[in-house]
């Protein structure tokens, strides 16, 4: 059977959040950590229906912490493990950052796709695929723009002390 994703109640087993109007947000604030090998590889995805295009808008995004590495630094800098977005100028895109401590030491993958229309449901995934070093955007199940990099993106581990591959 279908559920509705507007109806709170359906499904009873909640997999989706539903939000409406301006600036409406969800965070996790638990703490977390899988490992340094972890988060190398994965896909996110949504479904949206957005008002309007002609602005900045993050849609769905996994963020992380890092101390600073060195003094010209104070306090925590934030790094984006993904992030789906829409940019100013309408287009869809998802982007990742690697785990640089110093903003010196940060690097960026953006993969832009189409321009989306208002008021018309779309489906956004943006897919690392760390075994192949490859940055995916797709909209509707259709490839929009693949990013061949070698960047690792940020997992929220700062030292790694031995690859597991030659333990």
């Amino acid at each position: 059977s279908l559920s509705d994703p507007q109806d709170s109640d359906d499904p009873a087993r909640r997999q989706a959040m539903w939000f409406s109007g301006a600036e409406s947000a969800a965070t996790s604030f638990e703490a977390f950590s899988y490992g340094e090998w972890t988060f190398k590889s994965f896909t996110a995805e949504l479904w949206a229906c957005p008002e309007a295009v002609n602005r900045d808008q993050v849609l769905l995004e996994r963020t992380l912490a890092y101390r600073s590495s060195d003094l010209s630094t104070s306090g925590l800098v934030v790094r984006c493990n993904f992030r789906i977005g829409i940019a100013t100028n309408g287009c869809v895109y998802g982007m990742f950052q690697n785990a640089g401590s110093h903003d010196s030491h940060t690097a960026t993958v953006i993969a832009y796709g189409n321009v989306l229309a208002t008021n018309q449901w779309v489906h956004i995934a943006a897919r690392m695929d760390g075994s192949k070093s490859a940055f995916t955007l797709l909209v509707n199940g259709e490839v929009r723009n693949t990013v061949s990099t070698a960047l690792i993106p940020a997992n929220g581990v700062t030292v790694v002390l031995m690859d597991p591959a030659t333990s």
